[in-house]
Protein backbone atom coordinates (compact mmCIF):
# COMPACT_ATOMS: atom_id res chain seq x y z
CA UNK A 1 0.00 0.00 0.00
CA UNK A 2 2.79 2.52 0.82
CA UNK A 3 4.01 2.30 -2.69
CA UNK A 4 0.60 2.60 -4.03
CA UNK A 5 0.49 5.97 -1.93
CA UNK A 6 3.77 7.21 -3.36
CA UNK A 7 3.64 6.81 -7.28
CA UNK A 8 1.56 10.36 -7.82
CA UNK A 9 5.03 11.69 -6.54
CA UNK A 10 6.81 9.85 -9.15
CA UNK A 11 8.06 12.91 -12.11
CA UNK A 12 9.00 9.92 -14.64
CA UNK A 13 6.24 7.75 -16.27
CA UNK A 14 5.91 4.27 -14.93
CA UNK A 15 5.36 0.58 -15.65
CA UNK A 16 3.73 -1.92 -13.58
CA UNK A 17 3.39 -5.36 -15.58
CA UNK A 18 0.77 -8.04 -14.28
CA UNK A 19 0.77 -11.31 -15.58
CA UNK A 20 -2.84 -12.44 -16.26
CA UNK A 21 -1.98 -15.60 -14.22
CA UNK A 22 -1.51 -14.21 -11.44
CA UNK A 23 -2.80 -15.95 -8.73
CA UNK A 24 -0.96 -14.03 -5.89
CA UNK A 25 -1.56 -10.62 -6.66
CA UNK A 26 -4.97 -9.21 -7.41
CA UNK A 27 -5.43 -7.74 -11.46
CA UNK A 28 -8.26 -5.12 -9.60
CA UNK A 29 -5.54 -3.98 -7.39
CA UNK A 30 -2.85 -3.57 -10.05
CA UNK A 31 -5.53 -2.09 -12.82
CA UNK A 32 -6.24 0.31 -9.72
CA UNK A 33 -2.57 1.83 -9.56
CA UNK A 34 -3.17 3.30 -13.15
CA UNK A 35 -3.28 7.46 -13.44
CA UNK A 36 -1.45 10.02 -14.91
CA UNK A 37 1.66 9.02 -15.63
CA UNK A 38 1.65 5.41 -14.32
CA UNK A 39 0.59 2.51 -17.14
CA UNK A 40 -0.81 -0.83 -16.27
CA UNK A 41 0.05 -3.68 -18.70
CA UNK A 42 -1.45 -7.08 -17.73
CA UNK A 43 1.23 -9.95 -20.18
CA UNK A 44 -1.44 -12.66 -21.13
CA UNK A 45 0.07 -16.36 -19.89
CA UNK A 46 2.02 -14.76 -17.38
CA UNK A 47 2.09 -16.06 -13.35
CA UNK A 48 3.67 -13.65 -10.47
CA UNK A 49 7.12 -14.10 -11.47
CA UNK A 50 6.84 -12.56 -14.98
CA UNK A 51 10.57 -13.38 -16.19
CA UNK A 52 11.14 -16.91 -14.30
CA UNK A 53 7.51 -18.94 -13.92
CA UNK A 54 6.70 -18.34 -17.79
CA UNK A 55 7.92 -17.40 -21.01
CA UNK A 56 10.07 -14.35 -20.60
CA UNK A 57 9.21 -12.75 -24.16
CA UNK A 58 6.14 -11.90 -23.32
CA UNK A 59 7.45 -9.35 -20.65
CA UNK A 60 10.12 -8.27 -22.50
CA UNK A 61 8.31 -7.48 -25.13
CA UNK A 62 5.89 -5.64 -22.96
CA UNK A 63 8.34 -4.12 -21.75
CA UNK A 64 10.47 -2.68 -24.55
CA UNK A 65 7.25 -1.47 -26.25
CA UNK A 66 6.75 0.70 -23.73
CA UNK A 67 10.06 1.65 -23.34
CA UNK A 68 10.01 2.20 -27.14
CA UNK A 69 6.77 4.37 -27.44
CA UNK A 70 8.24 6.95 -24.77
CA UNK A 71 11.71 7.59 -26.82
Amino acid sequence: RACADRLGALTCPALILHGDGDAVSDAARSAALAGPGVEVVRVEGARHDLLHETDAAATLDALRDWIVARL
